[in-house]
Order: structure tokens, then sequence, then C-alpha cells
């Protein structure tokens, strides 16, 4: 496992939901998006909508949860408030599976009891 090779887009068409594959650059990464997603779904690449491209760098430095791995489930904000949270991810990076599943379940599980997951204050 190598968190550090995830990358997350949003997919607009045809899935509407957010996709993470691990590669080893952004181009990498962005080409996977569109191969894998054209294998799932039987459309053409030039087909796949995808918007925004976030490397795991880009999504932890960004978000404010103190659990960094949590971090890549944020989606809004307002200030330093989590105001929104990824849903139904498809997660497509085999050596991160088992992490990816096991952040996802703990974050469905803490908000499922209203667990407040700790933010960091923005003057830090």
């Amino acid at each position: 496992m190598n968190k550090t090779l995830l990358y997350r887009t949003y997919c607009e068409v045809p899935y509407k939901t957010f996709v993470f594959v691990e590669a080893i650059s952004p181009e990498e990464a962005r080409a996977k998006f569109y191969f894998l997603l054209s294998a799932l779904s039987g459309r053409q690449p030039k087909d796949i909508s995808l918007i925004s491209l976030d490397s795991w760098y880009d999504m932890v430095n960004r978000s404010v949860s103190e659990d960094f791995d949590m971090r890549i489930f944020e989606s809004g904000w307002l200030g330093n408030e989590i105001i929104c949270w990824i849903n139904s991810p498809l997660f497509l990076a085999p050596d991160n599976n088992a992490f990816l599943l096991n952040k996802w379940a703990e974050l469905q599980l803490g908000l499922t009891e209203n667990k407040a997951y700790t933010i960091r204050s923005q003057s830090q």
C-alpha cells in the first residue's frame, strides 16, 4: 500500500461519483480513469466526462480533518467546517482498496453515529 499514489476525480458521465485510482503521475492517473471507466461503462473514452484531478497531496493539503486519511473523502467546506462528504465513491485502486474500504467504513459509521470529526483551525 502506498497512499501517496492515490488520485481522485469526479466522474460526471456516466457515474456521477468520485473515483479513486493509483498512478505515478497525473498523466497516468487521467489515462487510467478514462480507460477503466470506459471499460466499466462500455462507453468510448471520449464519452467519459471527468471534473478535476486531485493527487493524495492535493486532497490532504486542501482539506481540514485532523485525521489526514479521512481528508480524501471531504467534498465541501464552509471556512474550516466540513459541510459535505463524498457519497458512493468508486475504488479502482487495488493496492489501496483495503485502506480505502476501511476508512470509508469508519466515515460511514461516524456519520451514522453523528460523530463530530475534529477539524483543525484555519489559524494553525
